[in-house]
């Protein structure tokens, strides 16, 4: 028997989301009290409770959701095929009441952290926005010298080979490279390691991911079938989110910082490689790169290699599917102050240079 949650209940939940709206647009509020002050306790609160399972409780939910959505979705469409408007209605209001829930929670939980005032305040940086092709290509040309001296560190027998790190190796050494950050940031503090595979990564091809933080649980899932070199920054970009970095920009950069503070070349060489990446991209979209003909530094061959194998995994496990799936998470983006959507994972370009104006190459 299916009823209407009752008035009050629903001015209730309308009241709590209208706060937490409210909130949203003082960002001084939010990484006072909300970000540096109850969401690490939230944060390590669901780790402790999520991290003894082996396999990641937030993907389940999630296919949980998507289940009962799908079932209710068939329930409605039942119902007005019979024409009983009524208990249509009711189930509509029902699940309505339910989505606000879950709305609230999110943001209890983790999203709020989106309305943050975030590193550049920890920083005290200003992203550099308007920069030119000469500045894209010094910044490049910088990142090639790391990654060739990394190369050189990481391939030094004849047979250009990388010795592949084991998984649990991997998340041993991202949990050791925040101690490190943490020492000289300590708003880079990590405790209680929540890093599980991705159990639907199979299927992870067809959404356009590598992985993703769990708003719900406090896990990060990183799918294991990407290429090896990939998954070090993947991770310490997931960790990034779950300390409370939500915009992915942020979440680059805090990656990128961890990296270089890091003793171990394999997480510096993966993070270096991601980072050419996006500044390549830059370029390519420079309106200016026709003109300018300022000299690159070469890469190393390993490198070279290493960047294609790279291009070329994504480029055969791109689905079609996944390009809507971008599309909706752009909108999801945009929805939560990130006003360029999926392409605020490129911004973090910005907040480097800020980063290196001020206090140099590393």
């Amino acid at each position: 028997m299916y009823r209407y949650p009752s008035r009050n209940q629903f001015i209730f939940v309308l009241i709590l989301l209208s706060f937490i709206v409210a909130i949203s647009y003082y960002p001084n509020l939010v990484e006072r009290y909300y970000s540096m002050g109850i969401y690490p306790y939230i944060g390590v609160t669901m780790r402790s409770l999520t991290r003894w399972f082996p396999f990641s409780i937030g993907d389940i939910i999630y296919i949980v959701l998507v289940l009962k959505l799908v079932q209710i979705l068939i329930k409605i469409v039942i119902l007005l095929i019979k024409t009983q408007w009524r208990l249509c209605l009711v189930i509509l209001m029902r699940y309505t009441y339910y989505f606000l829930w879950l709305i609230i929670l999110f943001y209890a939980l983790w999203g709020l952290n989106y309305s943050r005032l975030g590193i550049t305040y920890q920083m005290t940086i200003t992203p550099v926005k308007n920069y030119t092709y000469q500045d894209l290509q010094g910044l490049r040309n910088q990142i090639a010298l790391k990654l060739n001296n990394l190369a050189s560190a990481l391939y030094p027998d004849s047979t250009n080979t990388l010795r592949v790190a084991l998984w649990e190796t991997i998340k041993c050494d991202i949990d050791n490279s925040y101690k490190t950050a943490s020492t000289r940031h300590p708003f880079l503090r990590y405790s209680v390691p929540c890093i599980k595979p991705d159990l639907f990564e199979k299927y992870a091809d067809y959404f356009g991911y590598t992985g993703y933080n769990s708003p719900l649980t406090g896990e990060a899932q990183v799918r294991q079938n990407i290429p090896r070199l990939t998954i070090p920054y993947t991770m310490a970009h997931e960790i990034a989110h779950q300390i409370g970095y939500a915009s992915e920009d942020e979440a680059n950069f805090v990656a990128y910082l961890v990296s270089i503070e890091s003793p171990n070349l394999y997480l510096q060489y993966s993070c270096y490689i991601e980072i050419y990446r996006y500044v390549s991209i830059a370029l390519l979209y420079d309106h200016d790169s026709i003109k300018n003909s300022k000299q690159s530094i070469p890469l190393n061959k390993r490198v070279i290699k290493d960047l294609q194998d790279i291009d070329n995994f994504l480029r055969l496990h791109n689905q079609v599917l996944a390009i809507y799936m971008m599309n909706i998470y752009d909108e999801y983006l945009k929805a939560n102050k990130q006003t360029k959507g999926i392409n605020s994972y490129n911004e973090v370009i910005g907040l480097l240079m800020a980063y290196h104006r001020r206090y140099g190459y590393r």
